[in-house]
């Protein structure tokens, strides 16, 4: 029988360091493209497109695609909260 497995906690505190970069880094980069879109379009405000736009810029075409889609159930679990707020208020 084998040994017992020995975890090393190093290596998965510099993974999450390596994926908290990454994952800020393409945040970062998309909030960029995103406030690029808003001032090209000279407005103030961005709206769920410019994100969309600037994710399909940056993204893998199936990470987009995924990113995309779970952008749209959380927009509309938003707007599902926001009317049963409205037909139910507190």
């Amino acid at each position: 029988m084998p040994g017992p497995v020995k975890s090393t906690p190093g290596i998965f505190t510099t993974a999450t360091g390596i994926i908290n970069t990454f994952v800020n880094d393409t945040i970062g980069c998309i909030t960029g493209k995103v406030c690029h879109l808003a001032h090209h379009k000279q407005c103030s405000t961005i709206i769920s497109w410019d994100v969309e736009t600037a994710a399909h810029w940056l993204l893998p075409r199936e990470l987009a695609k995924h990113a995309m889609s779970e952008d749209t159930q959380d927009v509309n679990q938003v707007q599902h909260l926001q009317d049963l707020k409205y037909f139910c208020p507190n």
